[in-house]
């Protein structure tokens, strides 16, 4: 009987879908690249809700001014995505998340880093898909 191949579960942060839908992003060729591999090979991914928050606003910023109403049919085309697990904050998690950032006060992580490097190791994740560096401090694999 041959063993299952591991279940390959990653994580994709703010960053990471900044790369994949803004075509001037630097890492835009790769990112979107890993999320087509993605689908084609039905690869787990996780997010969570705070990483559509937080977003929004990146997308409106100055690096990337994209209007309103493409940035909420991207929110759409990324929730639709079939083989994405969207994972909400709860309480006990947020206060996980503030306790990590107390935990470490030298490293300059936002609330949102936090639940997700929460999330992440609760949910046994490895990879991240970002050029985030924040994830690489936590001890995270990068893939951007």
């Amino acid at each position: 009987m041959q063993t299952p191949p591991p279940r390959r579960v990653v994580f994709i942060d703010t960053q990471g879908w900044a790369e994949i839908f803004h075509g001037p992003a630097l890492h835009h060729v790769q990112a979107a690249d890993f999320l087509r591999q993605a689908q084609a090979h039905a690869r787990e991914l996780v997010i969570s809700n705070v990483i559509l928050s937080e977003l929004v606003p990146l997308l409106h910023s100055r690096t990337f001014r994209l209007p309103q109403l493409q940035i909420l049919t991207i929110i759409a085309h990324i929730r639709a995505l079939p083989t994405l697990t969207v994972a909400y904050v709860d309480p006990a998690l947020d206060q996980q998340a503030w306790a990590l950032l107390a935990a470490n006060p030298q490293d300059f992580w936002s609330h949102v880093d936090a639940t997700s490097m929460v999330l992440i190791r609760q949910l046994g994740i490895t990879e991240v898909l970002t050029a985030d560096q924040h994830s690489t401090q936590a001890g995270f694999t990068i893939l951007l």
